[in-house]
Order: C-alpha cells, then sequence, then structure tokens
C-alpha cells in the first residue's frame, strides 16, 4: 500500500512538472510564429492562454496537483508508523514542499522570478524525495553523501538558472550569435526580487544571453564533474543512471539551440532534468559498495 502511494505519488509528480513547464513556456512564445518576434510578446501570452490546448493543460495540472497532494497526505498517515526516523523526516518535507508550492501557485504567473524559481527547485525537490523513499535509503558511506551533495547543489543551481531564462523571458536570446557572455550590470539577471525581463533589467536587446551563457557553460561542465564524482564514488547501476540522465539533458539542451527551441523540446528538457533529480535521490539511498536498483 505504501509503495503504491509512492509510485502514484511520483508519477503525478512528473505530470504537474510537465504540466507546469508546457504551460509557462507556451505563456512565453516557445515554438510560438513568427518566431522569434512573437516570443515575449503580450499578445502572445493572450494568444496562448485562449487555446483549448491550455485550458486543457491548466486543467489537467490542477486536478494532478490536487490529487498529489492528498496522496502525500495519505502517505505520511499510512506509513507514519512504519517509517524509520529519515523516512518521517522525509514525509514532512514532502508535506511542507506541496504545501508550500500550493500557496505559491495563489501568486503564479507571477513577475518575481523568485516565484518561477521556487515553483521548479520546488518541484524537483519532491521527485527526489519521492525517489529516495522508494529506493530504499541503505545506508551510503560519507564519500557517496558527499558525491551527492555536491551534485545535487549543482544541479539546483543549474534549475535555478534554466527557470530564470524563462522568468527573463530570455529563451529568444541566442537566436543572434550568442556573443555577449557578460554585459555591463550582468549581474542583476540574477536578483529573484528583481522583476523585469532580461531586456528591461539590462537595457539590452540581447540582455538575456548571460543567463544562456552561464547555463551551457554549467552544463558543459556538470557531464564531466559527473563523471569523475560517480567514478570516486565506486560507480555501480545507480551512477550510470545518473550519468547517462545528466548526458541527454545536455544533448537535449543543445538540440534547443540548434532547432530554435521547439516547445515539445524544451518540455523533454524540463522532464529530463526531473529524472536526473530522480537519480541523484536514488543514488543517495544505494548502497556505494553494491550496485543495487535504483528503484526496485
Amino acid at each position: 500500500m505504501i509503495r503504491a502511494l509512492q509510485w502514484s505519488a511520483l508519477a503525478l509528480a512528473f505530470i504537474v512538472l510537465a504540466a507546469s513547464s508546457s504551460l509557462r513556456l507556451a505563456a512565453n512564445g516557445l515554438s510560438c510564429a513568427p518566431w522569434p518576434i512573437c516570443y515575449g510578446q503580450t499578445v502572445t501570452a493572450d494568444a496562448a492562454q485562449a487555446a483549448t490546448s491550455t485550458r486543457a493543460l491548466r486543467a489537467i495540472h490542477r486536478v494532478a496537483a490536487t490529487v498529489f497532494g492528498l496522496l502525500v497526505l495519505a502517505l505520511a498517515l499510512r506509513g507514519w508508523r512504519h517509517f524509520s526516523r529519515a523516512e518521517r523526516l522525509a514525509a514532512l518535507l514532502l508535506l511542507g514542499v506541496t504545501i508550500a508550492l500550493a500557496w505559491l501557485g495563489r501568486y503564479t504567473p507571477s513577475p518575481l522570478p523568485a516565484v518561477t524559481v521556487a515553483n521548479v527547485l520546488g518541484g524537483l525537490a519532491l521527485v527526489g524525495l519521492l525517489t529516495w523513499m522508494l529506493a530504499g535509503h541503505a545506508r551510503v558511506t560519507r564519500r557517496v553523501a558527499v558525491v551527492v551533495t555536491v551534485l545535487g547543489a549543482a544541479l539546483a543551481l543549474q534549475a535555478a538558472d534554466g527557470a530564470l531564462i524563462s522568468a527573463r523571458l530570455a529563451g529568444a536570446a541566442c537566436t543572434q550569435p550568442c556573443e555577449r557572455a557578460w554585459l555591463p550590470g550582468a549581474a542583476a539577471l540574477w536578483d529573484l526580487a528583481r522583476a523585469g525581463s532580461a531586456t528591461d533589467v539590462l537595457g539590452h536587446q540581447l540582455g538575456g544571453q548571460p543567463l544562456y551563457a552561464v547555463h551551457a557553460l554549467a552544463g558543459m561542465v556538470l557531464l564531466p564533474l559527473a563523471f569523475v564524482l560517480m567514478a570516486a564514488a565506486g560507480g555501480g547501476r545507480a551512477a550510470r543512471r545518473l550519468l547517462g540522465f545528466i548526458g541527454a539533458t545536455v544533448a537535449v539542451g543543445v538540440l534547443l539551440h540548434v532547432f530554435e527551441s521547439p516547445l515539445w523540446l524544451a518540455v523533454v528538457h524540463a522532464i529530463l532534468a526531473s529524472g536526473t533529480v530522480a537519480a541523484v535521490g536514488a543514488l543517495l539511498a544505494s548502497d556505494n559498495n553494491v550496485a543495487m536498483e535504483t528503484i526496485r
């Protein structure tokens, strides 16, 4: 019963993440025509909001998020007596993040990047926690704990920067050659309490390019970093799966740039990023010395 609740909640978490990404990116104007002129325009956002597909996705998102919340509550109540101390903490974190995301939903969409970043990171946290619980949470060595902590922090920063690209309406910044890796005052782009598009913040048409540059560079560094850290952690099936997810996420990120950011590919990128976080949770739960299944 408990594992059925966990699996159902994990599946719904992916549905909510995919629907949320689709709604946000479609409102920004990914896949609009004529690209990139239509991107980030009010008329584009209005048209996306009025579309039948958007209304359907919004309904799916609302229903899935509601059922997810009920499942998490049922999981905490049903499993509390059987959970270890660590599992109880994970269940409480699941409830806390779910409640926080429901509260944030009242202010979404928001002109403040902090809201978008918190929604993205909160959704990824739910996936990671559920995967950790499903994977069996065997004890790990300090070396594995350090590896997972470093990778988790790097992935969180990378996901936050990706969310900022969306929040700052920078998705079309590199349709021209990405030559502005840095601009005067570009640090303001990462001020989560400052509203406005990248163009508004920097007063430059290519103001979003620094966000792209950091995201691309971090992605290229993350792959070899993950390979080195996985080798240090002793390899194993969980480590190889994580490396595969990171590689696939980076590859799809490159394809997004090559094919001018089609909406469906951007959603695939978001789902793969969620899968990467799930693989981190599974790695943390797996034994360092025995190559376990990441999710049995």
